[in-house]
């Protein structure tokens, strides 16, 4: 509960009512199952009932750590992996699987990178499912508002802040841009795409940048 302060090694579970929130801008019909002990036998349990959705999107364990317990048990239960990894910033744990027509996400833990691969991959999904033929709103062009000196081997996703002013469109990148950084996801409107291996942005440099569907009705 929000008013309850997290003992030593807690944190406040948000990724369940983060998810819940983006699936119903897509009018999903939404099933969530309660938290998992970091088991295998209770991982298995919960998953095997979870596979009867038409897609199972998972939200942590699907590292390599000694608690991480997704993986061998999607493989218990028969999950075919399709993939295992992408090279995007952040959010580089996601499995992605599917067993007979059930298709499975292993989303990262941390709630930035939930919400940058939802947007990224997991939205255009549900759309081509629901039949929709506009799958994301196109990238666009736009002036980044300050420095941004980190560089990557990666895709980064920043969530950024996105407007217009006197006819041109300028875009905030929000910080801090840490995976862990749950205001950053309430503020952004946008993600500014960062290409792998980019050069440091400076202020004024033009950049390509996605609208947030959710945040302006940009779907017919």
């Amino acid at each position: 509960a929000p008013n309850i302060k997290p003992e030593n090694g807690q944190i406040r579970e948000a990724n369940s009512f983060l998810l819940e929130a983006l699936l119903k801008t897509e009018a999903c019909e939404v099933t969530r199952l309660h938290r998992v002990v970091d088991d295998l036998e209770s991982t298995i349990k919960v998953l095997n009932e979870a596979l009867e959705a038409d897609a199972l999107l998972i939200s942590g364990g699907v590292s390599v750590g000694d608690s991480d317990f997704v993986k061998p048990a999607l493989k218990e239960l028969g999950v075919k992996e399709i993939f295992w990894r992408v090279k995007i910033k952040p959010g580089k744990p996601l499995f992605f699987g599917q067993l007979g027509d059930t298709k499975v996400f292993g989303l990262p833990g941390n709630p930035a990178s939930t919400f940058v691969l939802f947007e990224e991959l997991v939205r255009p999904y549900l759309r081509k499912c629901l039949g929709h033929y506009q799958l994301e709103v196109p990238r666009r062009s736009a002036k980044i508002t300050e420095d941004f000196d980190e560089t990557s081997e990666r895709l980064q996703l920043l969530r950024a802040h996105w407007y217009q002013k006197n006819g041109d469109d300028w875009v905030r990148p929000i910080t801090p841009q840490g995976s862990f950084s749950i205001a950053s996801i309430a503020k952004a409107n946008s993600l500014i795409h960062v290409p792998e291996g980019s050069q440091p942005l400076r202020s004024g440099q033009s950049v390509r940048v996605r609208p947030l569907a959710h945040r302006f009705a940009l779907f017919g």
